[in-house]
């Protein structure tokens, strides 16, 4: 086993809870004979892999999944994990650990659930990254295109199934309500426009708030569509709708199920649907 150089007793944790959970060093570099006493530790399962560097005193750790094609810091899933990728990084000293605040103990197991549910996490993580980019740096370097938002929207869409008529369209509208996605000013507009006159405009320099909004919409059509075929025969249409579409937000990205649960708010009451049903309300529907 290798020994860490000097780790907080967070660290020495962390790294004694992976290798008791499967995990074993795949790769090492550096130590206490390196510059600064840096180090590099790779720890592996087989399926997903955990790096825990020191780079001049300070810890990080970053996870990576099989499915994935590069590794992400453990700050940023957890940023794109509750939304608050978007809140500005702390600043002065710099810690010991990153992130600040975090407990790796604590936090790693949910993390490494989250990124391992499929290959679009990594896309909610990457698009994330963009705007916490802009927040560290002052500016967002290579700022994504259409090209990269209809990319993510693609593996997004698939990984729910979504009929590519149901995603928007990318930089010009499709007209009778379908929505698009264009450059403005802020960054990027959501926009829907119907027989000529544009009903909804919504702009935000964070890609993954652009997403959010267009899957919110594509799940909706989506739900519409699955509950017309399987209607119960007396309960409100809305109850299976809104529980399909919740059970496919819940797949892409459970935050996002979250706040629909929040928009729909007495309206679930109404229809009589419990969210924390939606899942079995689904599955009793197909059974």
């Amino acid at each position: 086993m290798i020994e860490l150089h000097r780790p907080t007793p967070e660290v020495e944790r962390t790294y004694h809870w992976l290798l008791g959970e499967g995990f074993d060093v795949a790769e090492s570099r550096g130590g206490p004979g390196e510059s600064f006493g840096n180090q590099f530790v790779c720890l592996s399962d087989g399926t997903k892999k955990v790096t825990i560097t020191r780079d001049r005193r300070q810890w990080m750790l970053d996870l990576w999944p099989g499915s994935w094609s590069a590794s992400k810091p453990l700050d940023l899933v957890l940023a794109v994990m509750d939304g608050s990728h978007r809140q500005p990084p702390p600043r002065g000293e710099l810690p010991d650990q990153l992130p600040v605040g975090a407990s790796w103990i604590e936090v790693l197991p949910d993390a490494l659930q989250w990124a391992s549910s499929g290959a679009h996490r990594e896309v909610i993580a990457e698009a994330g990254g963009w705007y916490r980019s802009g927040l560290l740096l002052g500016e967002i370097p290579g700022r994504p295109n259409l090209a990269d938002i209809g990319h993510w929207l693609a593996k997004l869409g698939g990984a729910i199934d979504a009929p590519k008529s149901d995603l928007p369209s990318l930089g010009t509208s499709r007209d009778f309500g379908y929505p698009h996605v264009e450059k403005s000013s802020e960054g990027f507009a959501y926009v829907v426009v119907e027989r000529g006159l544009e009903l909804v405009r919504r702009e935000t320099p964070d890609v993954l708030e652009i997403l959010s909004w267009a899957l919110k919409d594509t799940t909706s059509v989506m739900a519409s569509a699955w509950e017309m075929q399987h209607r119960h025969p007396t309960d409100d249409v809305r109850r299976r709708m809104f529980a399909k579409q919740l059970v496919l937000l819940d797949r892409l990205h459970p935050l996002w199920a979250r706040w629909r649960v929040k928009e729909l708010g007495p309206r679930l009451k109404e229809v009589g649907l419990d969210p924390t049903e939606a899942h079995e309300v689904v599955a009793e529907a197909v059974a």
